[in-house]
């Protein structure tokens, strides 16, 4: 086994002016000169980690921004007088403050999906972020989304 001494470079073993600390799962913390750098970051798949998330944020607030519908503060205050709990709450395992959740999102644009308050429901962050892209249906099964519907039906005017 070899170790480095000070000021040298975890991979070429070059003694540069300069170091980067590169943190990689599993190997710890490496210091790397300016090109072994660059290349450990694009092994690493840097890109994926850091920048598409800011992507998708950005085309969730443009697919938001498109549906059609709207809800107001008042509305949604309402819903939750009417239905204070996660809308899916027969799951157990309830988690988290309530999210303003679609019952059929807005990614599924072949469905043609609206972003107005009969087609809002409360749902834990949990529940929420495990339905992802789903509709109610294909998550739960058959028959999920009109138990939803019913249950809110008295509060959104469904």
């Amino acid at each position: 086994m070899s170790y480095l001494a000070e000021g040298q470079c975890s991979d070429c073993g070059e003694f540069p002016d300069k170091l980067e600390s590169l943190r990689i799962e599993g190997d710890g913390t490496l210091r790397l000169c300016k090109r072994c750098f660059s290349r450990a970051r694009r092994e690493t798949n840097w890109h994926a980690a850091h920048v598409e998330p800011a992507e998708q944020a950005r085309t969730r607030r443009a697919r938001k921004k498109a549906a059609p519908g709207s809800f107001t503060e008042d509305e949604w205050s309402a819903l939750l007088a009417m239905h204070p709990g996660c809308a899916v709450a027969w799951l157990g395992d309830c988690e988290g403050p309530l999210h303003r959740g679609h019952i059929t999102p807005l990614s599924r644009t072949e469905l043609r999906p609206r972003n107005d308050i009969g087609n809002i429901m409360p749902i834990c962050r949990r529940h929420n972020f495990a339905q992802r892209t789903k509709t109610l249906d294909e998550w739960l099964g058959y028959g999920a989304e009109r138990r939803v519907r019913e249950a809110l039906g008295a509060s959104n005017g469904s």
